[in-house]
């Protein structure tokens, strides 16, 4: 059996049973049909390569991990810390590793005081990681700033600075980073690799966003363009 497509009947149940998923749930978030996943769950049909791939990236993306020869369990919680200047580099190597897997979105909420982060130098780093992906970063920020720099790929919303917590933090994949600073030199980035707090922070981030207003830059063109063409 060739393990890294084929699932088991009993998998594809106890996966849903793990995630609380009903067929329907299931079919949905495969793009199935809900009578194919019930005649894969009953031994109906043969699993075809194909349709089980998808179902195990579902699940595995939801947090899922499949272990021979016929089980499956929550994936562990991973908590990864990174610290200084070096710490922003695996940041960005990070985040361009999980969004360029399952090419998801990037969501950043920053007060814009903490550390003065994210700054210019790091979003041209972020943007050049992810360049040519298709991977749109949306940010938030407080409505008593204007934008200190803009990106083409950044889009920029302002919400109530009292809906914006003075720590920064960061949705992309199935991971949530929090930065944790008193000044530039003392960032400390706490990156948890968990489809739950990537789907906690997802919806925190959104319940913001519909209720916040977009955000332009008039400055693009002379200033932060001129740093793009530099850095490439």
């Amino acid at each position: 059996m060739n393990w890294a497509c084929d699932l088991s009947a009993g998998q594809i149940r106890a996966g849903r049973a793990l995630l609380n998923w009903s067929q329907e749930d299931l079919a949905h978030a495969c793009r199935l049909s809900v009578s194919t996943v019930r005649k894969l769950e009953l031994g109906y049909m043969s699993p075809r390569h194909a349709t089980t791939r998808v179902i195990r990236q579902c699940m595995e993306k939801a947090g899922l991990e499949f272990i021979e020869p016929n089980g499956v369990r929550r994936r562990p919680d991973s908590v990864t810390v990174y610290e200084g200047s070096r710490g922003m580099a695996s940041l960005i190597e990070d985040i361009e590793k999980a969004v360029r897997k399952d090419k998801s979105e990037i969501l950043i909420v920053t007060d814009l005081e903490t550390a003065n982060f994210p700054d210019t130098d790091f979003c041209v780093r972020l943007a050049d990681a992810i360049s040519g992906g298709g991977v749109k970063i949306k940010c938030l920020i407080p409505d008593t700033f204007q934008i200190p720099f803009a990106m083409p790929n950044f889009e920029y919303r302002a919400v109530s600075k009292n809906y914006v917590n003075s720590i920064p933090f960061f949705v992309y994949g199935d991971r949530q980073a929090l930065i944790v600073a008193e000044a530039a030199s003392t960032v400390k980035i706490v990156s948890i690799e968990s489809p739950f707090a990537a789907w906690a922070g997802h919806r925190q981030f959104y319940s913001m966003w519909e209720m916040a207003f977009p955000m332009y830059s008039r400055d693009f063109e002379n200033s932060d363009a001129d740093r793009l063409a530099a850095h490439a």
